[in-house]
């Protein structure tokens, strides 16, 4: 799951954590597009957080997220919800 929240400076702060609200760090995290541009992609933290800017351009709920695991070969870990 993706969540988020903008601040001031079109910086929003956003969190991976599993199906039981548990963080995911260390994954990486790609944006794209719905016509398949990458917007940028993101390490985790330790709190499964990330920070994206927003560039005015795209609304973030035009972008879809795909989560990796580099631990695990780069699997791809689904996301199922976003709030």
């Amino acid at each position: 799951m993706a969540s988020g929240h903008m601040d001031a400076a079109n910086k929003v702060t956003c969190r991976v954590v599993d199906d039981d609200s548990r963080p995911l760090a260390g994954r990486i995290v790609i944006g794209e597009r719905r016509d398949g541009d990458r917007i940028g992609h993101w390490m985790t933290g330790a709190d499964g957080d990330f920070v994206l800017e927003a560039d005015g351009g795209t609304a973030l709920d035009d972008v879809s997220f795909t989560v990796r695991n580099p631990a695990q070969g780069g699997t791809e870990e689904p996301v199922r919800r976003r709030k």
